[in-house]
């Protein structure tokens, strides 16, 4: 079993957390579904062998919002803070702009 969580765009009611329950409950493999309408998020578990998270996105989207995967999870299980996500992040642009070329000038430039 797996563990998402998703940042979810355009949800403002309980009705549209229901909607976005129903579209998910309806793919194999979908054991939980947990809305927090507060914070926009949405928590699912899934069996990676009968879905993927692109499945649960497209299924999100056909119900008329918008999810971005909001937090991997970590090795122990549970989820990392949106801190440490943001540093990896930023880790990660620093090391694509070191990798960059640099362009080179000559002496008479």
């Amino acid at each position: 079993m797996k563990k998402d969580l998703f940042k979810i765009s355009g949800m403002y009611s309980l009705q549209y957390g229901g909607k976005i329950t129903n579209a998910l409950s309806q793919i194999s493999g979908v054991s939980s579904v947990i809305v927090d309408l507060e914070k926009s998020e949405l928590s699912v578990e899934y069996d990676e062998l009968k879905t993927n998270r692109v499945r649960i996105t497209d299924n999100i989207l056909k119900a008329g919002f918008s999810a971005k995967l909001f937090a991997a999870p970590s090795v122990s299980g549970g989820f990392i803070s949106h801190a440490v996500q943001r540093a990896r992040d930023r880790t990660n642009r620093n090391m694509r702009e070191a990798v960059r070329p640099r362009r080179i000038k000559c002496g008479c430039c």
